[in-house]
């Protein structure tokens, strides 16, 4: 078989070279250090014999390394050439795949040298490997994040790719603002909150190192992790800073051990790369905070609270539950103003806002609706329910000396309450409309008192008159 290529073909011939000064000069070794009668070996059937040894051993030892070594290093060229050609269609595919049987060399010569070299070429294949694909997933998650329009959509972009990247099979993202925690988004599990132990969050938080639990299927470890059919081997939290706020913690579940180690550099780079956009997040929550409230009394403006309202009306409608509203007015305000002047009306609407808020359920809310309007929504309140309550509030605020400056003022309010369902009303805008006419009606009958919508009063058959 003749050598193909020029580095072959020297070997060849550098081999057979040696093989042949070798058989020159055994002859004269035996004469000169083995003291060989020189009559019987410097002769030339003896030079003869020792050169066609020397060519023989020269050829052995191109043919070993040909079928040994150099077959191996083909072997690497070629899985070098294909390597390569997969790392140019990365652009196409958008991913790299490279499993053992295309990728790798077989080792299995007994030569601790080759083995080594082979197991060495395809850890470094595997590492180039993953490098591309976190590269690509990284890239992925940049644009998808950069092409987010709304906290939902980053929230989202987020934890799939945490889960993609550390090969989870669940998680859920925490956030912490003002020292409480919440859900923003879960894939795959859920969180009882009201049970997490929130200490050891804010632990990680404030250590800012990942803690990963490991060996879950046999640990009496009580997470408070509901996680359905899934029964994880390992849990990781991540804290989630940027600069030198805290943002929350990411949960992540797998059936089996973390590949990767959550507090290694790559790790913490990529990380850190969802976190400047986690922190926008949050700005533009505080953003939508700030646009959903009345900037003098603290409750949601109109246009907020209307659109709460309907949100509100759309599931009441769903489920058939009830849903109750009652719209209420200061009573004999611009007499207020005029005799105290505007900043004593301002004192008073925040002061009235702050009583209704602090003796509203958490589920309640309440918007300004106009001027010295308030609009009381109280979802799941029954009518009779509501009209207890708001009489209650009425008879408290007047009962309340309101301190301006050197004065004690005097104020109540009068309010009409409607309560949902009913026959008669199919959107927000009636439901509105006959409570504010219960408003009215309550004004006209003097003031400083509650009044029911008649239609509603019908169907729910109130057995406490309205004041």
């Amino acid at each position: 078989m003749a050598p193909k290529s020029d580095f072959s073909r020297g070997l060849l011939i550098l081999m057979v070279s040696i093989g042949i000064i070798m058989g020159i000069v055994f002859p004269f070794f035996n004469v000169l250090v083995l003291d060989v009668p020189s009559a019987k070996i410097l002769t030339p059937t003896f030079f003869s014999l020792c050169i066609a040894a020397g060519l023989v051993v020269g050829l052995l030892n191109y043919f070993v390394f040909k079928f040994l070594i150099y077959n191996f290093l083909q072997q690497m060229d070629s899985k070098l050439k294909l390597f390569k050609r997969k790392v140019g269609e990365v652009k196409k595919s958008g991913t790299i795949e490279c499993d053992s049987a295309e990728c790798f060399i077989k080792v299995n010569t007994g030569d601790a040298i080759i083995g080594n070299i082979g197991n060495s070429f395809n850890e470094f294949i595997t590492f180039i490997v993953q490098n591309i694909n976190t590269e690509i997933l990284t890239n992925n998650f940049l644009e998808h994040l950069k092409e987010s329009l709304n906290i939902k959509d980053i929230s989202g972009v987020v934890i799939d790719s945490f889960i993609q990247y550390f090969k989870a099979d669940g998680g859920t993202l925490m956030g912490y603002e003002h020292g409480e925690f919440h859900v923003i988004k879960s894939v795959g599990m859920e969180i009882k909150l009201e049970d997490l132990n929130l200490g050891e969050l804010e632990k990680i938080l404030e250590n800012q190192k990942s803690v990963v639990y490991k060996n879950l299927e046999n640990d009496p470890l009580q997470l408070n992790i509901v996680v359905g059919s899934i029964k994880p081997s390992a849990i990781a939290f991540i804290p989630l800073k940027y600069q030198e706020n805290n943002i929350g913690v990411c949960i992540l579940l797998s059936r089996k051990p973390f590949e990767r180690d959550f507090n290694q550099m790559e790790s913490r780079n990529f990380v850190n790369q969802a976190t400047p956009f986690l922190y926008n997040r949050t700005l533009i929550k505080r953003l939508e905070r700030f646009a959903a409230i009345d900037e003098l009394t603290g409750v949601y403006n109109r246009r907020f609270g209307v659109k709460r309202l309907n949100e509100e009306f759309e599931r009441a409608r769903r489920h058939g539950s009830a849903l109750s509203i009652c719209m209420i007015d200061v009573d004999h305000f611009k007499k207020l103003n005029d005799t105290f002047g505007h900043q004593a009306g301002d004192y008073v609407l925040k002061e009235l806002a702050a009583i209704l808020e602090k003796e509203i359920r958490i589920s309640d809310f309440i918007l300004r609706y106009g001027g010295e309007e308030f609009l009381l929504v109280l979802p799941g309140a029954s009518l009779h329910d509501a009209h207890r309550k708001m009489d209650r509030l009425r008879e408290q605020v007047a009962a309340t000396d309101f301190h301006f400056g050197t004065y004690t003022l005097k104020s109540a309010f009068s309010g009409g309450v409607f309560s949902y369902p009913c026959k008669d009303v199919s959107d927000i805008d009636e439901m509105i409309a006959l409570a504010d006419l219960a408003l009215y009606k309550a004004k006209k009958g003097g003031r400083n008192r509650i009044v029911v919508a008649e239609t509603a009063m019908t169907m729910e058959g109130l057995t406490e008159p309205a004041h």
